[in-house]
């Protein structure tokens, strides 16, 4: 009989970009669940705590430690080490008190630095109806919440204990941060933002530390006014 189902583990030498791990350590990693995050963005909670926070235990260890609910992703526990974890996920090791953010590097690889906020800054991707006619946000990393004043797609939201704190418009002057492409971990303020038109995306140019950039707007979340 043939195998059913997907693999729960990725080729290590085949694992996208992102997920920044050690090519040469071992054959295999952990295959982030599917669901918040897509695959090209997102990375298991096991290899996350191990290749990129960096806890020196072993595998077994680990896993040990998410089943006893000891890891916390955004203020809730998780039990399950293939989690998907990506940008702006809050990592929190719980008996320690330490909180990663996670962030990109300036290759667009996944990269996790301590921190004392926990709020997260999302970008709004789409807006829909709910039951009832209930006007939902749906943000980058897959969940919803429902939808503020103002709030528009590609706007940002900074949540607090899943909460809407404050809407982040994507206009002139705005503080953005590029999270892919060849300038990868850039910031800068919007100078102007330029509509697609056939076959041609919608574009952002940021003035940054090393002058103007133009980048395509997929590539850019707005973190500040």
């Amino acid at each position: 009989m043939s195998k059913k189902g997907g693999s729960n583990h990725l080729n290590r030498m085949a694992s996208p970009r992102y997920m920044r791990v050690d090519k040469k350590m071992s054959k295999y990693i952990a295959k982030p669940m599917l669901g918040r995050h897509t695959l090209q963005s997102s990375v298991a909670l096991v290899t996350v705590l191990k290749e990129s926070i960096g806890i020196e235990s072993n595998t077994y260890e680990m896993k040990k430690a998410i089943k006893e609910g000891k890891i916390k992703v955004n203020g809730k526990v998780i039990k399950d080490e293939r989690a998907a974890i990506g940008l702006e996920d809050i990592v929190e090791i719980v008996p320690s008190n330490e909180v990663y953010r996670i962030g990109v590097d300036n290759k667009g690889r996944i990269n996790a630095e301590k921190t004392d906020n926990k709020a997260q800054t999302l970008k709004i991707v789409g807006k829909y109806v709910y039951k009832g006619g209930k006007l939902m946000l749906r943000l980058h990393d897959g969940t919803s919440v429902a939808a503020v004043k103002d709030a528009n797609v590609n706007d940002s939201v900074r949540l607090n204990n899943g909460k809407i704190e404050k809407v982040v418009k994507l206009e002139k002057g705005a503080q953005c941060l590029i999270i892919s492409g060849i300038h990868s971990a850039e910031k800068g303020s919007v100078v102007d933002i330029r509509k697609g038109a056939a076959g041609r995306e919608p574009t952002v140019e940021i003035e940054g530390k090393g002058g103007r950039i133009e980048t395509v707007l997929r590539n850019v979340i707005v973190i500040g006014a």
